[in-house]
């Protein structure tokens, strides 16, 4: 997805920005929403606005590959996790203990398409890498209770 959805700007050891763009099958951005590889972010902004006509109290939250501070990384792996970059396009975001498998990590890869249609809609935005969900699910509780 990173490949077919993305692009960055800026030195690949550190970007200094990466935004979603629609790319066709060869790799080239493309205005036609048909030629693109992913769908639109607008086709997703779209069915958000349509529910929303109907349930005034939808919500949009992101648990994904950013920092603790909702903050994603963007750079290239490059020789510190050929496997990584090769199977993602871009390094991990964020890395934490993996609970189930000690002394392993669990990588994540920047949200950039997801983490734009949450913005887009106001939605939090939390780390995967987290320790706990339990203040990330909270904060997601704590929209819907404050529309009673």
């Amino acid at each position: 997805c990173w490949n077919a959805g993305v692009e960055c700007l800026g030195d690949p050891s550190k970007y200094s920005s990466c935004s979603a763009v629609n790319k066709d099958v060869d790799g080239n951005g493309t205005n036609t929403p048909s030629a693109a590889v992913l769908h639109p972010l607008s086709r997703y902004q779209g069915l958000l606005s349509e529910l929303a006509a109907d349930k005034p109290a939808l919500r949009v939250a992101l648990i994904g590959g950013v920092n603790q501070n909702g903050i994603p990384t963007y750079a290239d792996a490059g020789m510190i996790d050929p496997s990584f970059q090769d199977s993602y396009g871009i390094g991990p975001s964020c890395i934490a203990d993996d609970p189930f498998l000690p002394g392993n990590s669990i990588k994540a890869v920047p949200p950039v398409r997801m983490l734009e249609v949450s913005k887009s809609w106001g939605g939090d935005v939390a780390s995967v890498c987290a320790d706990s969900f339990i203040a990330a699910l909270g904060e997601i509780a704590s929209a819907f209770v404050s529309d009673c």
